[in-house]
């Protein structure tokens, strides 16, 4: 029997055995328990995220019954279905931010903790003012445990398993407000040990407990997540929840409480524009090196944007389908809560074959699925509406909720996978915050629109298909509306093309190809370029643009400063003091920022604060000796030629030239900047 050169006898395998190495064997064994490793975090995250999902429908299941046992006035039964959600939405960004900042599997475990508390004080509840508090503080610790989820996923997942794992995350995150109607419901009518609508809250006791004592054995020797960067952003936080409960609070409360539509319609467009002030804010803060609550920097990326409003439309659309059936299968056709929740476990199965299925399938057939699934949803809810004017007959309406469930996970999951496959690591606690705020936002804009079409229309005496058709093909164009955004969200990026040999210092980033995206279409809009030059040059000049800030940042970052803090150093002038608020002017920043910038320049020895002679309760800001060498080293970084150094000196003025004149005729707004 023949023996490897150089293996020891006694690792070889007979001819015709079966047995594996040591080493293969080993390997195997790891891989087995990498699987199962996988499997439980998985268990643990998806279970948790089922819970706080299915929380948002259970108490709309167990509202009568609530009523029923504790007496109030209306409004305080509409805060405890509207608590939760409110509480929620406001959060759960700042919930993402410290997972980022403390580690996510801290973070998840104290929302769980917190989730399990609060379900207990609201199954334990004497009152409906305590029902409200408990369902508050069910919505904060929410908050903390779901953005953990996705970030977890990406963070600890393998990538050969990722595809799946974020499949069945979009399929819990679907299919959980289905789902808590369906054990709301049967929960309330089985009426376990007399406890009536307590049990739906009380059900989630025993299962946090689980899940606490599983995830703090699975989340063992986990990365903590990044390390902590600065202070907590308040100011962002403050002005993050102001503009979210403007913009939520009139779209969950305002119709039950009686509020007139010029008012719900004043509040959501303060709360949008709100929305865009705090965006705006965290951009400045970022581009002044301070720790923002919300890196905005993950809507750069190809295909986020796009992307993210897809999935939006998607989780919208689908919220008002799943609100207009349950009224017209209870109000029209006399099901009960439970047996309307039932109706809908057609969809869910047909959603989890196609979400678990979708992972398998090769890329170039995933890329299309998100385009095809929108069209395909819209033709089963046109049809769904239908059936429910005619009687619902259960063969055909189960087959088109197959159909439907399989269409919505090819729309939802493969775009789900992109997104956290086009974002580093380190932005998973920002998209996983994005993410959940926009299909919650989402949810609740789809139920004020398509459900209110249809309570508009019953509440006019109208029924038949003449109720049941409209709404429905509100959702139809919504959806379609969607499949563009799809198909912009999986366009290849723009290659940007060679660059000349001698001259390529870096590649681009994702960042400067979504730019890129931008420009060139912005050029080829308004430039009647046949031959595509325009874009051609857009391409090549952020391309360059790119290389030169990326050489840029390693030269600075090699002196010890952030691109940031060279800036700050680079604006001061060695030989005149400069008050710290003409500073913020001309870096473009808040002056609260700037004071993060400054403590560094000065615990680096570059700058002193001195009071100004002028003003002595202002501070100036001085180079010092070594910020002065220091300053001269950036400014040297910062004015490089040597790209351009094979350029004759005709050639510079006339670059100069058509540089100066496209700056003259308006850029737009600089990307990249945090």
């Amino acid at each position: 029997m023949p023996v490897s050169v150089g293996r020891p006898a006694d690792t070889t395998v007979p001819q015709g055995s079966t047995r594996p190495p040591a080493a293969a064997a080993g390997r195997v064994a790891a891989v087995t328990e990498s699987t199962r490793r996988t499997a439980a975090l998985l268990t643990v995250l998806l279970t948790g995220q089922a819970m706080a999902s299915m929380d948002t429908s259970i108490a709309a299941v167990a509202a009568p019954a609530i009523r029923a046992d504790l007496a109030g006035p209306p409004a305080v039964q509409q805060l405890v279905l509207a608590g939760y959600t409110l509480t929620f939405a406001v959060l759960v960004v700042v919930g993402a931010r410290l997972g980022a900042r403390h580690g996510y599997p801290r973070v998840f475990l104290l929302g769980l903790a917190g989730f399990t508390l609060a379900s207990l004080a609201c199954g334990l509840a004497p009152g409906p003012a305590a029902l409200v508090l408990a369902r508050v503080a069910q919505g904060a610790a929410g908050a903390l445990m779901v953005p953990q989820v996705l970030s977890l996923i990406q963070a600890a997942v393998p990538a050969a398993g990722r595809a799946r794992a974020i499949g069945a995350y979009s399929m819990v995150l679907a299919l959980g407000v289905a789902a808590g109607q369906v054990v709301g419901g049967l929960l309330v009518t089985l009426d376990l040990g007399g406890l009536t609508w307590r049990a739906a809250f009380l059900v989630n006791v025993p299962v946090g407990v689980v899940l606490q004592i599983a995830g703090r054995r699975v989340f063992t020797g986990l990365p903590a997540g990044p390390p902590r960067r600065g202070p907590l952003d308040l100011p962002g936080a403050l002005l993050l929840a102001a503009a979210m409960l403007t913009l939520v609070l009139p779209l969950v409360l305002g119709g039950d409480l009686g509020w007139p539509g010029w008012v719900r319609a004043a509040a959501v467009a303060a709360g949008a524009a709100g929305l865009r002030l705090f965006l705006g804010y965290e951009v400045r803060r970022a581009r002044c090196d301070a720790a923002p609550l919300l890196d905005v920097a993950v809507l750069r990326h190809p295909g986020v944007p796009a992307g993210l409003l897809a999935c939006c439309v998607v989780m919208g659309c689908y919220a008002g389908f799943l609100f207009v059936l349950t009224l017209r299968l209870q109000d029209g056709l006399g099901f009960t809560a439970l047996a309307a929740g039932l109706a809908f476990l057609p969809y869910a199965a047909g959603f989890a074959l196609c979400g678990l299925a979708v992972a398998r399938l090769p890329e170039r057939v995933r890329a299309v699925l998100p385009v095809a699934g929108p069209p395909v949803l819209a033709a089963v809810v046109v049809a769904v509406a239908g059936l429910s004017a005619a009687g619902w007959p259960w063969p055909a309406a189960s087959a088109l909720l197959v159909a439907g469930g399989a269409a919505h996970a090819a729309a939802f999951s493969p775009l789900v996978t992109r997104l956290t496959g086009v974002v580093p690591a380190g932005a998973a606690a920002a998209l996983s915050a994005v993410v959940s705020t926009g299909t919650l936002l989402a949810a609740v804009l789809g139920v004020t629109l398509v459900g209110g079409l249809h309570l508009a229309l019953a509440a006019a005496g109208r029924h038949g298909p003449v109720l049941a058709l409209p709404p429905a093909l509100l959702t139809a164009v919504l959806l379609l509306a969607g499949a563009v955004a799809a198909r912009r969200a999986t366009r290849p990026a723009p290659d940007p093309g060679p660059v000349p040999e001698g001259r390529r210092l870096t590649a681009v980033t994702p960042g400067c190809v979504s730019c890129a995206r931008r420009m060139c279409d912005m050029a080829q809009s308004t430039v009647p370029d046949r031959s595509g030059l325009a874009g051609d040059a857009v391409r090549r000049i952020l391309h360059i643009a790119s290389a030169m800030r990326h050489h840029q940042d390693g030269e600075i970052a090699a002196l010890g400063l952030t691109p940031a803090a060279a800036r700050a150093l680079h604006e001061l002038d060695p030989d005149r003091p400069l008050p710290a608020r003409d500073l913020a002017a001309q870096l473009g920043c808040d002056r609260s920022n700037v004071t993060g910038l400054v403590d560094k320049l000065e615990q680096a020895g570059l700058v002193e604060r001195r009071v100004d002679p002028a003003d002595r309760r202002q501070k100036t800001l001085v180079v010092t000796a070594e910020g002065r060498r220091v300053r001269d080293r950036v400014r040297l970084v910062m004015s490089d030629s040597r790209l351009l150094g094979g350029l004759t000196t005709g050639e510079l003025a006339t670059l100069r030239e058509l540089v100066w004149k496209v700056s003259d005729g308006g850029c737009p707004e600089q990307c990249g900047e945090a």
